[in-house]
């Protein structure tokens, strides 16, 4: 099994698990004064940021943005279009208030407290079954994970920097430069033809901080049919305010 595959079948446990509780984590273990700090698996950093199998994300609160610009079959069937998705949440353990901006779809927005969605009925908020806001919360990874995973198969370290008051690792992918990275690109099974901008890892925790980067994919038909094309598209990730998000009922 490819780790692109392990990956999203580990979101949909996620998604499907519903109501467990997630175990208790274990406490940080601190380095000595002459420990040195292990650099994270960048494989992991997704994750990390998000949490699976019912462990927590590595970050008690953050804010994330996502911005997704994905090629896809028009509504005719044989061209093709850019579709945007966008995400805007504060996310503090297991409260999440988020936005969702779908193609096609309404604009999707609410609260959720322990994968309980909580609706406003007759000026009260009532906690509900899973609702569109959950579901999203629950498989918005799905939209995602395709391109990370390809993106840091083939990520090279290319230094560090400092994000929100923190020491990252960064990571470049630039395919069209890169003869092998390209061939490996190619091989059976992916759909992608260029892969292009960097990966920014959290030092500490190992989560992911930041994504950007450029793709171009093929766009299969409706229903999974013949390949209608190739074309361009863009991943913006980017998390911020780590441990000081706090997500209350509206």
């Amino acid at each position: 099994m490819t780790r692109t595959a392990a990956v999203l079948l580990a979101m949909l446990a996620l998604a499907l698990a519903g109501c467990t509780s997630p175990p208790a984590r274990e406490p940080p273990i601190v380095p000595g004064p002459s420990a040195a700090i292990p650099t994270p698996d960048p494989q992991e950093a997704f994750n990390r940021l998000y949490g699976t199998g019912g462990l927590p994300s590595a970050f008690s609160s953050y804010h994330i943005e996502v911005k997704l610009d994905m090629p896809a079959p028009g509504e005719d069937g044989t061209s093709l279009v850019i579709e945007r998705t966008k995400l805007s949440a504060d996310v503090q353990g297991r409260k999440v208030l988020a936005t969702f901006a779908y193609p096609r779809e309404p604009l999707v927005a609410g609260f959720v407290s322990d994968y309980q969605e909580y609706r406003r009925e007759n000026g009260k908020l009532q906690a509900g079954g899973p609702g569109p806001v959950a579901v999203r919360w629950a498989t918005w990874p799905l939209d995602v994970v395709p391109v990370f995973s390809d993106s840091v198969l083939l990520a090279h370290p290319s230094g560090t920097e400092v994000l929100e008051g923190r020491p990252v690792d960064v990571y470049s992918v630039n395919t069209a430069y890169a003869p092998g990275d390209q061939a490996r690109l190619s091989a059976p099974g992916s759909a992608f033809h260029l892969l292009q901008g960097q990966i920014w890892v959290d030092r500490q925790t190992g989560g992911l901080l930041l994504i950007h980067m450029d793709f171009k994919v093929d766009v299969p038909g409706p229903r999974g049919g013949a390949i209608l094309g190739t074309e361009n598209g863009h991943l913006d990730l980017v998390v911020s305010q780590i441990d000081r998000v706090q997500v209350n009922l509206p």
